[in-house]
């Protein structure tokens, strides 16, 4: 379902506004999760994730070019994007390999599409679970659950949690995994 981006943008307006919606709002709230959810399923099944046998970072970060800026236009927030450049190149320059999968599928190897499943609000803050589908099924569990927000008149992913992360608490997520690793590669001794 495509929305100009004015109709959006009112979306998002009579969605914040009204904590307990009248009739009739409901149905904007739900064109607003509906375009939230399609968003979502249109980014993974045309994102291009990151060569299984190369370092972990993605190509959308890379952006083809390292010294790129991000901008509005991406669909991942431009500080996440600095962030994950930061992190990236102290992470090359250590010589060590602390994120070893691509944070935006939370795999080394993409599924052959994706499916945006339940959507949960939490403020201004979507919650997408994106399930993988590989050889026609679809997997039992979220791959990965996508943070998003609606600002200046585009979806923008702000942060990617991780349910399935091996050893890791269930609300892992990029943006703690980032500051743990930035912590880890500080603690590190000058070679």
């Amino acid at each position: 379902m495509a929305l100009s981006t004015s109709r959006l943008a009112g979306l998002a307006i009579v969605a914040s506004v009204f904590a307990f919606p009248p009739a009739g709002a409901t149905n904007l709230q739900q064109e607003l999760n509906d375009s939230c959810r399609t968003f979502v399923s249109q980014f993974y099944n045309s994102y291009n994730p990151i060569d299984p046998d190369q370092p972990a970072e993605p190509a959308l970060i890379a952006g083809g070019s390292g010294d790129r800026r991000p901008s509005r236009t991406d669909p991942i927030d431009p500080d996440l994007i600095k962030q994950m450049r930061e992190f990236f190149k102290a992470e090359a320059s250590s010589g060590r390999i602390l994120l070893d999968f691509d944070p935006v599928i939370n795999s080394r190897r993409a599924a052959d599409s994706y499916v945006a499943g339940r959507l949960t609000r939490k403020g201004e803050h979507y919650l997408v679970e994106v399930y993988g589908v590989s050889d026609g099924r679809q997997h039992d569990h979220p791959d990965v659950v996508a943070e998003l927000v609606f600002q200046v008149g585009a979806w923008t992913f702000v942060n990617f949690h991780y349910p399935n992360h091996a050893d890791a608490p269930s609300d892992e997520n990029l943006l703690s995994l980032l500051k743990q690793f930035r912590k880890s590669l500080r603690q590190e001794p000058a070679r």
